[in-house]
């Protein structure tokens, strides 16, 4: 049973499973992450992660991870987690794994929640996929440090943050 690898049809019936709970406005976190493998040595594919929490690089598999909540409830859905290794053959690339992860919500979710990534998500590959589908899909992305495009001027995010900040203040 050891080379079997059963990651997508378990992703795929917790995904089944949880699809029913999932309603229009639940945040559906993705998280790109890592499993620190600290101590092992001959595990299959073990490969270099940056651990985030620790702050350094160390021996073990990147994670791509989802799950949803309903902030009012503060229930925590669990939707999708795969450990991959980057030396495996079917594995192409961070991006790759994402967009796995992204269509097979799609496919159980449709529309429903809203995505939500950090400064990981912050990559031209996902935007175009949640702008370039037939109609854009509800996403938030926190920003890493970049400029943007506003009313045909190149701006900082940090600078348009604080100058649509106030109008949104005012309005209150």
């Amino acid at each position: 049973m050891d080379d079997e690898d059963f990651t997508d049809a378990i992703n795929e019936e917790i995904m089944r499973l949880a699809a029913s709970k999932i309603t229009e406005d639940m945040v559906i976190a993705i998280d790109p992450g890592d499993l620190r493998k600290k101590y092992a040595r001959k595990m299959e594919f073990l490969g270099k992660v940056r651990d985030g929490s620790e702050n350094e690089i160390g021996e073990g598999y990147p994670l791509c991870k989802a799950v949803a909540t309903d902030i009012e409830s503060h229930q925590v859905i669990p939707l999708y987690c795969e450990a991959y290794s980057f030396l495996a053959e079917d594995v192409k690339s961070e991006n790759a794994q994402l967009l796995k992860l992204i269509d097979t919500i799609f496919r159980h979710l449709e529309d429903r929640g809203i995505h939500a990534m950090d400064r990981g998500g912050d990559r031209g590959v996902l935007y175009k996929k949640y702008l370039g589908e037939k109609e854009a899909k509800r996403f938030v992305i926190r920003l890493a440090n970049r400029d943007v495009m506003h009313q045909g001027r190149r701006r900082h995010c940090c600078d348009l943050a604080k100058v649509l900040y106030r109008p949104l203040m005012r309005r209150s």
